[in-house]
């Protein structure tokens, strides 16, 4: 197998993964309740970060291996911060 069919693969496995309806339920419940308590002031948006990306990880444990640490965890990052900026939108 060379190197383009195992990346394939790999990224088959990813997706089968990510689109788990379990995962997604719990991604999405995490989702509001990390950007729900930076908005109230009940977290600081380090530490929601931060305990946001220790849910994620055991959610998807794979996640790191499909995509890599620091692009994973940018990812992650932009997501909180355009949960955030489309709630405080919805406020207005």
């Amino acid at each position: 197998m060379d190197e383009m069919e195992k990346l394939k693969e790999m990224m088959i496995k990813a997706n089968e993964e990510l689109k788990d309806a379990e995962k997604m339920e719990s991604f999405k419940e995490l989702r509001i309740k990390i950007t729900e308590g930076i908005l109230n002031g009940e977290i600081e948006p380090y530490d929601a970060y931060l305990q946001f990306l220790h849910e994620i990880n055991k959610i998807y444990p794979n996640a790191t291996k499909y995509y890599g640490t620091e692009h994973f965890e940018g990812k992650l990052r932009t997501f909180i911060l355009m949960n955030i900026l489309k709630k405080i939108g919805q406020i207005k």
